[in-house]
């Protein structure tokens, strides 16, 4: 992963590198110093200033901030909050002091005098600790660069007119405890990077190794660390004390590719195409790097998604895109690195051999103008994250741009309701099948998802929809499950080898001809029961009188594993509603003496678990007392 980060942060040109650099939020000071008459004479000639908070400003960067932050990238301190790796901080214990230049200087508001740092904590106050700081920094440049260092400890020296000089500045006694007070001299940026250079020879290095012929090789910084404190955790029988030693150019690319990542301008999932020799291999990774440049300078808002800019190479490349690899990284964690061999963007449906997958609206789910939902046809793999997978799931948590983030609790808690209700069944099956739907789809590993676990990750989340009441959420994943099963099932194994779309339109069919008929016609198979009984079941509770409108009395009979035990309970809710059922304005009463018939005499063992979903759908599909003769 090292290597390909590293040669990724190599073919990005200077430009690139600079895009989306953001300055340390708080007041930040540009000092101007004028050393003609040499450092002896030097004097003030000018100061600008400027509050930054990343709230209000963000994409919205003036010159100077953006100058400042330019300075503060090459003049921060290394690992500041990783432990034990605080020790690249030149000010020791207290780390108060946030910077390494010897020509920028910056802190917390919290550290000045009368900051909660200052009174509580530094028994060494701030103050007291820049000469300490000033020797440290002064060891990174050549003596001819000191009078700048000189003149920037000289005035801090004075730490009661510097601290007088800030609360003459609009805006920070509105400053928060945490804002940065930073002091940059107006140097060129190059002067600041010698320095900052000499730091990184220094420090970059978690723990530096002995030269071999001459080059400094160490372990880098990125994402690596030792338990130092711990003992019991280190490797007691290893061969090696250090694995994954670079040089110090290496671990210095690899730094350069974190910022970059750090920045959130790069698209997430990062594709990071092995750059070839060949001309077609050369041609798609200048494609490639000139889109994410064009991306990375407009707003967050108005980037296109992984899907798009996928979608847009994909179309633009005669060969399809294969052999690259696939980086998740959010928040500064790897969630995820993998290689691409080929990457499908079209779907192929085996089972009927075609290009496109279709939805078939069997449940009657009903749009908001009241009219038959009509889905789209399914050509490729972002498609199928959409329609099929982020109602599964969750449409917030299914994104690209968060599909491997961290899950929270909250999202997952329904509010419609007259109560709140966590649904726990869809978290646990968000945490269960997300990395398998991720790499189904972006990385086009079929083996995935096969059919039973896509069945189990449809299934599990109904228990959270029937308790909320989500009729409508049920409906739809019920269409997705008979629709698409045999694209991961492709022998149907789920359902007994049955194409579901063909087999729902026969039990819908069989269960009208069973109520229509003068003559008997029996039922022939334990999902023609399942289905007919959740069609009985939902038009007996209609007849309630009663408030609730939960499908709270569903789960007596989905619950149920002995099928004389169900049919027991389905004719007590036949003869609790039996003098509706039979009175003579009923039209229906014939159609459920019928279908009651038959439910009464099947006399076959069956696992009423397995009809579970034959049963809702039964119970959710429109009715055999809402449909003509």
């Amino acid at each position: 992963m090292l290597k390909e980060l590293s040669s990724f942060a190599q073919v990005l040109d200077p430009e690139f590198k600079r895009i989306g650099i953001q300055p340390k939020e708080g007041l930040n000071i540009l000092v101007k110093v004028d050393f003609a008459d040499g450092a002896s004479g030097a004097r003030l000639s000018g100061v600008d200033y400027e509050v930054y908070n990343r709230r209000k400003q963000a994409g919205n960067l003036s010159d100077f901030l953006i100058r400042c932050a330019e300075i503060q990238e090459v003049s921060w301190t290394l690992d500041f909050e990783k432990k034990p790796f605080y020790q690249k901080c030149f000010d020791l214990p207290q780390k108060g002091i946030l910077t390494v230049s010897p020509f920028c200087f910056a802190t917390k508001k919290k550290s000045l005098t009368g900051g909660s740092k200052y009174i509580e904590k530094d028994k060494v106050k701030i103050n007291e600790r820049v000469p300490r700081y000033f020797k440290k920094a002064k060891t990174l440049i050549d003596y001819e660069f000191y009078k700048y260092a000189d003149w920037l400890q000289d005035y801090l020296h004075s730490w009661t007119t510097f601290e007088q000089f800030l609360t003459t500045i609009d805006g920070f006694d509105k400053l928060s405890e945490d804002a940065h007070i930073i002091l940059h001299l107006d140097l060129p940026l190059a002067v600041y990077k010698k320095a900052y250079s000499a730091y990184l020879k220094e420090y970059l290095f978690n723990r530096k190794l002995p030269s071999v012929h001459g080059e400094s090789i160490g372990v880098s910084n990125f994402k690596n660390g030792f338990n130092e404190e711990k003992p019991f955790l280190k490797h007691q029988t290893a061969t090696f004390l250090f694995n994954g030693s670079v040089t110090h150019e290496f671990a210095e690319t690899i730094f350069e590719a974190q910022k970059i990542l750090d920045r959130n301008i790069l698209p997430r999932p990062l594709p990071i195409f092995t750059f070839s020799d060949e001309a077609s291999g050369a041609a798609l990774c200048r494609t490639v790097l000139s889109l994410f440049k064009e991306e990375a300078r407009k707003a967050p808002a108005q980037r296109k998604s992984y899907e798009q800019l996928i979608t847009d190479l994909y179309m633009s490349s005669d060969t399809g895109l294969s052999n690259y690899y696939l980086l998740y990284y959010q928040q500064g964690q790897i969630k995820d690195f993998d290689f691409v061999s080929k990457f499908d963007y079209y779907i192929w449906d085996e089972y009927n051999k075609q290009n496109w997958l279709d939805i078939k609206n069997i449940m009657g789910v009903l749009t908001i103008s009241r009219k038959q939902k009509k889905y789209p046809r399914l050509n490729n793999v972002f498609q199928l994250l959409d329609v099929v997978f982020m109602p599964l799931i969750s449409h917030k948590n299914m994104q690209s741009e968060n599909i491997l983030g961290d899950l929270k609790t909250e999202d997952f808690i329904v509010s419609a309701t007259s109560n709140s209700h966590h649904l726990t069944y869809t978290y646990l099956s968000a945490l269960t099948y997300r990395k398998s739907i991720y790499d189904f789809v972006f990385k086009s590993k079929h083996d995935a998802i096969k059919g039973p676990a896509f069945c189990h990750m449809l299934v599990s989340t109904l228990q959270d929809d029937l308790k909320c009441r989500r009729d409508k959420q049920i409906k739809e994943k019920l269409n997705i499950l008979f629709s698409v099963n045999h694209f991961f099932d492709v022998n149907n194994e789920n359902f007994n080898g049955l194409y579901m779309p063909d087999k729902l339109d026969s039990l819908t069919e069989k269960t009208l001809r069973i109520a229509d008929s003068f003559e008997r016609i029996p039922l022939e198979d334990e999902y023609e029961f399942a289905f007919v009984s959740g069609q009985i079941i939902d038009y007996l509770m209609s007849l309630s009188n009663s408030s609730d409108d939960s499908h709270a009395a569903l789960e007596t009979f989905v619950q149920k594993t002995d099928i004389e035990l169900f049919k027991q309970e389905i004719g007590r809710l036949f003869l609790k509603h039996k003098h509706e059922v039979e009175r003579p304005a009923n039209l229906k009463r014939n159609r459920v003496a019928n279908l009651m018939r038959e439910l009464m005499a099947f006399d076959k063992r069956v696992d009423l678990k397995k009809l579970y979903v034959f049963i809702l759908a039964g119970y959710f599909s429109p009715t055999f007392f809402s449909r003509g003769n």
